[in-house]
């Protein structure tokens, strides 16, 4: 009997549920054309790992020896310096023209007339710092190091020219020595 009283509630489940219609949602009526998106939870980001400019190697500060990487000594540098009166340096690649102008003063102790930028295929920035008519790029260059690294080139290969012509000379001088003395 049991068994029976649970089939007949089973069917009386199942006949009220086959009666009731199916559940439609209600839409909303939009009166207006302009659509709104609706806002959402703005979860705050878990980053993996700290990015910071150690991370990123940056500088944390910008002093003026970060800024200025190197001067350039190419012959277009040289041949800028004499004609154009205008030192080229290659700079941080994320420094701005004020700061380069800055730090070039405060280093050499010259306040340049302009400064152009570029970015090379390489990747680096050159800068050229063109300097007043009352300060002469070479004399800046020279007090830098730079010239006298030119000149210190042309002497040593004055030096191996000389070391060699003095070969040429003694090996010559023994030939002949030698030819004199088998004679």
């Amino acid at each position: 009997m049991a068994q029976k009283t649970q089939q007949i509630n089973k069917a009386k489940n199942t006949a009220t549920a086959t009666k009731k219609t199916a559940i439609r949602r209600k839409y909303r009526v939009r009166n207006n054309l302009r659509f709104f998106r609706p806002s959402t939870l703005q979860v705050l980001s878990k980053p993996k790992y700290a990015r910071s400019t150690s991370a990123l190697k940056l500088p944390s500060k910008f002093d003026k020896f970060s800024v200025l990487v190197h001067p350039l000594n190419t012959e277009k540098a040289n041949k800028l310096m004499t004609e154009r009166n205008t030192l080229t340096f290659i700079v941080h690649r994320l420094a701005n023209k004020v700061q380069i102008k800055k730090a070039f003063n405060e280093i050499h102790k010259v306040k340049p007339l302009s400064i152009n930028t570029l970015v090379t295929p390489t990747g680096e920035k050159k800068a050229y710092i063109r300097l007043r008519p009352e300060n002469e790029a070479v004399g800046v260059a020279s007090k830098m190091g730079m010239i006298w690294s030119l000149f210190k080139l042309f002497f040593l290969a004055f030096l191996y020219l000389l070391f060699l012509n003095h070969l040429i000379n003694f090996s010559i001088y023994f030939m002949f020595k030698t030819v004199i003395f088998y004679y």
